[in-house]
């Protein structure tokens, strides 16, 4: 290069005349950083830059001559950037500006890199707007530090962008913004607003781990169709989501959310909300999700939590105050789940239109022409996005085409004490060892499954629809199934989710006492009749696992009145008592006509029925009423009177029971 060119610059500073000597021989890095400062990890800080002289100044002007005028790239290290650096609309050649101070304003407005770009460890003291820019290719901000406003709003990133490390203390706009390849914010610190409103990640992933938002994190309308990691970032002010879409997995996993989150109208893939912190509220209104993951969430505020999801764990979920979750059509896993008392879980009804699960936008504007874009977003990109966000509807569209009600699957060793149950659907709802069941209030809306009194092994079928029915827990039904011998398959069948419950093998002793805990629970809040059925479970219970005398006591305790809930079954035995009897009294040999008083007795020896009648009329007298006199029973005569006279008021007293307990209130 010549040197007229090198005048033009009018090169004063010593940084100066390195780098046209760099720019004179083809180009080269100038590094300008001490021998201590390159050994060392440490960025320089904005009093190093002031102290700087002319030996590691730089002035804006001359940067700009070199890149617009010369256009040579610049490669340069530890320098100060003086003045306003003003490249707006330039497209630039390569540029890296590692570990350098820019101390005035910087603007890249609309301007292009059709190379990489680095500005690593670099420091902005001033405002640095990128707004409108293009990055063709990688674009390098990692442990930059941004100590005025930076404005990368509208900016298309088409290849690798890095701000992982990055420190942002004034606002950081990137609304609008497009990040069609890897983006990376790991380790990110905004300590003012972040707002990423309607940005774009059509990368494979797009990583905030370990990012810190100290002021307000705006993603509202944004769409990431990869992955999303904000994998440890900590929110120490609101979190605002609405409206964004997730065709991948958004991956929240131990970050801590001190102000909580709006997740309203937000549509995901895979939720990951595993081991986060909650001492903010969390809104979900309009959510939706194929699959939803709080497992060892933490709630230390109340929450009210509304999802329209197919799968939901909650295993060791902690709620320490009032825990109102709203589900729709999903299945909920509470293993181990820690519920402070006045929780409330119910369902609601299920949207039915796609557009309620996921905000489509249209493909085609009335005039057939494709809606608008933006400028800088390439056509196929736009093509992509529109189409995952169809497949994430269609999707999540399929997954809730059979669902109804919203099912628990698992309340295994969950703590449960005043929790109350809604509308939910608890056919395959496994209860074993859950603390605080006597507590658990299930109300009449929620389903249980419904079974007849018969034992598996009932070799009737046609008659199977005499017997009375009742409410049963899963529980019952696993036990007797494994008793069988029969195959059962886990609460959350999904081989891609090594997190489903294992299936569980309840005992009989330990159905028995689930049963009895919510029996309890019935009876404190007087629902009567819904705890009939409990009961009759927990006697099942305790008559399949009871030793012999124990089993013959039980059973016939079954056989002749339901454990004194089946009225038909104690007026039936009280039938066959006076039926028996009666037969046995029309044996002369237990019975002899015996002459009687003035007047007639009032049942006659000599009738046909008289036998029957006599029986009948002894099941229901403990003292023989006068007149009757008629007989004298003799031998095994006097033992059948003795027992159908304490038979008969027995029956008669759990018929009785029987009918009480299915009516009171």
């Amino acid at each position: 290069m010549e040197g007229s060119h090198v005048t033009a610059a009018a090169p004063a500073t010593d940084a100066e005349r390195q780098l046209i000597d760099a720019v004179s021989v083809g180009g080269g890095t100038v590094d300008l950083r001490t021998r201590k400062e390159r050994s060392r990890r440490e960025l320089p800080s904005p009093d190093d830059g002031a102290a700087w002289g002319d030996d590691r100044t730089v002035r804006a002007e001359f940067l700009q001559h070199l890149l617009l005028t010369l256009g040579t790239p610049v490669n340069l290290y530890g320098a100060r950037i003086a003045g306003d650096l003003d490249l707006r609309g330039a497209s630039l050649p390569p540029i890296n500006l590692s570990r350098c101070i820019v101390d005035g304003p910087s603007r890249f407005n609309g301007a292009t890199f059709p190379v990489d770009v680095w500005f690593e460890g670099t420091t902005f003291l001033s405002y640095a707007a990128f707004n409108s820019a293009t990055f063709t290719g990688n674009a390098g901000f990692y442990n930059a530090t941004f100590t005025g406003d930076a404005g990368f709003s509208s900016a298309t990133f088409t290849d690798d962008v890095s701000f992982s490390g990055a420190t942002f203390t004034g606002h950081a706009w990137f609304d609008g913004a497009t990040f069609i390849n890897h983006a990376g914010f790991a380790g990110a610190t905004f300590t003012s607003a972040a707002s990423f409103e309607s940005a774009t990640f059509t990368g494979n992933v797009a990583r905030f781990d370990r990012a810190t938002f100290t002021g307000g994190a705006g993603f509202g309308g944004t769409t990431f169709t990869g992955d999303a990691g904000f994998i440890k970032a900590i929110f120490t002010s609101d979190a605002k989501f609405t409206e964004a879409t997730f065709t991948g997995g958004a991956h929240f996993t131990d970050a801590v959310f001190v102000q909580g989150a709006d997740m309203s109208r937000c549509s995901f893939r895979r939720l990951e909300l595993i081991r986060t912190v909650w001492s903010g509220s969390l809104v979900t209104v309009g959510l939706v999700a194929g699959r939803a993951d709080l497992s060892e969430a933490v709630f230390d505020v109340p929450a009210r939590v509304e999802l329209v999801a197919a799968h939901v764990f909650g295993s060791r979920l902690q709620a320490n105050h009032r825990f109102h979750l709203i589900l729709a059509a999903g299945r909920l896993d509470l293993t181990d789940a820690d519920l402070a008392a006045g929780s409330l879980i119910e369902s609601m009804e299920l949207p039915t239109t796609v557009d309620r699960f996921v905000s489509v936008p249209p493909l085609f504007e009335e005039n057939g022409r494709l809606a608008k874009r933006s400028s800088v977003m390439p056509l196929n990109e736009f093509l992509e996005i529109t189409l995952e966000r169809y497949r994430l509807a269609a999707d999540l569209t399929d997954l809730f085409a059979d669902r109804e009600l919203a099912a628990v699957v698992s309340l295994k060793r969950a703590h449960v004490a005043g929790v109350r149950l809604s509308g939910m659907d608890l056919t395959q709802c496994v209860f074993q060892w859950a603390d605080g069941l006597d507590g658990l209030l299930i109300s009449d809306t929620c389903v249980l499954q419904e079974s007849t009194d018969a034992d598996p092994g009932w070799r009737f079928p046609r008659l199977r629809r005499l017997r009375a029915t009742r409410r049963v827990i899963y529980d019952e039904v696993v036990e007797r199934r494994r008793a069988r011998g029969v195959q059962l398959d886990p609460a959350i069948p999904d081989e891609a989710n090594p997190r489903a419950t294992e299936v569980p093998i309840p005992t009989e002793a330990s159905v028995a006492m689930t049963y009895r805990s919510l029996r309890k629970a019935l009876e404190d809040s007087k629902d009567e009749p819904g705890a009939a059925d409990f009961y009759y479970g927990e006697m099942e219970m305790r008559r399949s696992s009871a030793r012999l005398i124990d089993r013959f006591l039980l059973t016939l305790y079954w056989l002749t009145s339901g454990y004194g809930l089946r009225a038909w079954r104690a007026l039936t035995s009280l039938a066959v008592v006076i039926a028996v009897a009666g037969w046995c009294f029309t044996n002369s040999d237990w019975v002899r006509i015996s002459p009687t008083g003035p007047g007639s007795p009032v049942l006659s020896p000599t009738s046909d029925a008289w036998p029957w009648l006599f029986a009948g009329q002894e099941t229901i007298a403990l003292f023989r009423p006068a007149g009757t006199i008629g007989v004298t029973l003799v031998g095994f005569g006097a033992v059948v009177d003795i027992a159908v006279r304490v038979l008969g008021p027995v029956l008669l007293a759990l018929a009785v029971l029987a009918i009480r307990n299915r009516t009171k209130r």
